[in-house]
């Protein structure tokens, strides 16, 4: 059984529980804001109601469970493109934009993560914000060309209207009134490669839709609403 997981923002807790109740779980593939940020490792913060809590970047115990995840925009930007190696604790892969893998029913997914943060001028920039969240015409340019049947990342193409009749929330709002660079570009990549399937978090809305041939599915995050779904199997 693989699973998808939307926004994690580092409460690693939960997909540790997930794993514990779950025990058909094979793979976790995750659609950014993971949450990584591993020079805060060890540092001692105050949560939303004033305790001390201590960040643990190494939480997850996957054991023999891979996870893949792309990058959000809460991600340490910095230290993903310094990342030698893909693997940043055991088992646990960042996937670049435009890097992909194959699952065993032999589907190929590709990982495009990225998105335009519309509180980045609340936050400090090479601390919690960083410009390489957008996705760049770069990105674009390194994309493969191959044949592609899924597709995870943070945001989603202009065409998924993700905030059709969100108007009780005031995020929501505010992202209908945001123009994110990344979706235009995510445009470009849903008629690329035109894939049967595409998962997305960043909204923390739990919806799913159809357009353009593909059936798309936005994820919530932990503590927000529905944040993960069980994949679904290959049309035969």
């Amino acid at each position: 059984m693989i699973i998808i997981c939307g926004d994690l923002h580092a409460n690693f807790w939960a997909v540790n529980k997930l794993i514990a109740k779950k025990s058909k779980i094979s793979t976790i593939i995750q659609c950014g804001d993971f949450g990584y940020f591993p020079k805060e490792h060890k540092k001692t913060y105050l949560d939303n109601i004033g305790r001390i809590k201590t960040f643990d970047q190494y939480k997850l115990k996957n054991k023999d469970i891979p996870i893949y995840w792309c990058d959000g925009n809460h991600e340490d930007h910095d230290s993903l493109e310094k990342l030698e190696n893909n693997e940043i604790m055991r088992n646990v892969f960042y996937q670049k934009r435009g890097s992909s893998i194959t699952i065993p029913d032999s589907r190929t997914i590709l990982f495009i993560g990225g998105a335009d943060s519309i509180d980045k001028k609340y936050r400090t920039a090479g601390h919690n914000w960083f410009p390489q969240e957008i996705i760049s015409e770069k990105d674009l340019y390194n994309l493969p060309d191959i044949n592609i049947d899924i597709i995870i990342s943070h945001t989603c193409p202009e065409e998924f209207d993700v905030l059709k009749g969100e108007k009780t929330s005031f995020s929501s709002l505010k992202y209908a009134k945001y123009k994110d660079p990344s979706r235009e570009r995510l445009s470009y990549v849903l008629n690329k490669y035109n894939p049967s399937l595409w998962y997305f978090g960043h909204f923390h809305i739990f919806k799913t839709g159809f357009d353009k041939n593909c059936k798309w599915n936005s994820l919530s995050g932990v503590g927000l609403g529905k944040w993960w779904v069980k994949l679904e199997d290959k049309i035969k």
